[in-house]
């Protein structure tokens, strides 16, 4: 089996340049670095839990948006879970990714506060994952 652990050593070094970036006066940085960490844990339980193949997942990532076909294996396995557990990722995800669309494509200039509430926004939503898929 192949090791997909870089995944997370991305995740890890991105939430670290968002703090970073924020101590730098970087915000909007901050955001895009906040969410890759999100993109990038989610791509290594993709691979290391729920199983699927690296070619599913290449085939998956180039068919159509990364980040929506991500979120899609997540909303499938969540609901064969727990429905409530399926929406609260939906929403967490969703809302941690529109700010990274505003800081990227907006001029929307996000302050110290904003940048701070969605660097623990995204570190909330990384350890609950870990949590879950014991990691």
């Amino acid at each position: 089996m192949a090791d997909f652990n870089f995944y997370q050593t991305k995740s890890e070094e991105n939430l670290q340049a968002a703090k970073f970036l924020i101590n730098k006066q970087l915000f909007n940085s901050s955001i895009h670095c906040a969410y890759y960490a999100c993109v990038q844990l989610l791509s290594f339980i993709t691979l290391n839990n729920l199983k699927i193949s690296k070619q599913d997942f290449d085939e998956g990532v180039e068919a159509k948006s990364s980040h929506l076909w991500l979120s899609q294996q997540f909303w499938n396995y969540f609901c064969t879970q727990n429905y409530d557990d399926a929406c609260d990722f939906r929403d967490t995800f969703g809302a941690i990714r529109g700010n990274r669309k505003q800081a990227d494509y907006k001029a929307k200039k996000f302050t110290k506060a904003e940048a701070d509430a969605h660097l623990k926004e995204a570190t909330d939503f990384i350890n609950q994952l870990k949590i879950h898929f014991q990691i």
